[in-house]
């Protein structure tokens, strides 16, 4: 009986760990000072905010430059299209003490075409190797 249960408790856990590992939504912090005015430190901050979401993710961080005009308005919601960042969702913005925070859920497809570290992880075997001759070293 216990292996039984064991066994479905196993199988069920098993089943929904792939389902936990591609969450496409990321809900992230960022932060910027107030230096020159709100509207700035508010557009540094959410850009904190998707740089942190989408090194995360694993999704390409050279695309968020491409992002930036499109982030100047004071929207509480953006969407986009063609882009690894799908939408961002402004949840709250607050100052405390000259440092603007910037709360906001943003969903992220990651693409094929990003440089992935796992794919040129690579072992490398260091031994002692008896040689014959020098020529055997080349």
């Amino acid at each position: 009986m216990k292996k039984t249960i064991f066994s479905l408790f196993s199988t069920f856990i098993l089943s929904m760990m792939p389902w936990l590992t591609h969450a496409a939504w990321y809900e992230v912090t960022g932060m910027a000072t107030v230096v020159a005015s709100e509207d700035a430190a508010r557009l540094h901050a959410l850009e904190d905010a998707i740089y942190k979401a989408v090194n995360f993710s694993g999704a390409d961080i050279g695309s968020i430059s491409n992002l930036r005009p499109l982030l100047e308005d004071g929207r509480k919601e953006y969407q986009f299209t063609n882009h690894e960042v799908r939408y961002v969702l402004v949840e709250e913005q607050k100052i405390y003490k000259d440092v603007m925070f910037v709360k906001a859920r943003i969903d992220i497809y990651p693409s094929a075409t990003g440089c992935h570290v796992d794919q040129y992880k690579k072992t490398f075997l260091v031994s002692n190797i008896d040689l014959a001759s020098p020529q055997q070293a080349v």
